[in-house]
């Protein structure tokens, strides 16, 4: 579960720019969203290296990530 400070800064940014979000596309939106949305086990993993040797941090950037945790596991290969 993310840390609550975390959650209020990341809300404080997105109500600073909510106005600007109607001009970005999903698919924007979402590569800048999408790493603060990956599955705690995903991050860990990465931090600690035990990442699959596929996974690239250009992959992270230029993939539609999934919100469900189960379908990023699969996606990155995880599961």
């Amino acid at each position: 579960m993310a840390h609550p400070n975390k959650l209020r800064r990341d809300h404080a940014v997105f109500d600073k720019h909510r106005t600007q979000i109607g001009s970005f596309c999903r698919a924007r939106l979402t590569k800048l969203v999408a790493p603060h949305c990956l599955a705690p086990d995903i991050v860990t993993a990465i931090v600690e290296g035990r990442q699959p040797p596929t996974l690239k941090a250009s992959m992270l950037q230029d993939i539609d990530l999934p919100i469900a945790w189960i379908d990023q596991r699969a996606l990155l290969g995880f599961a």
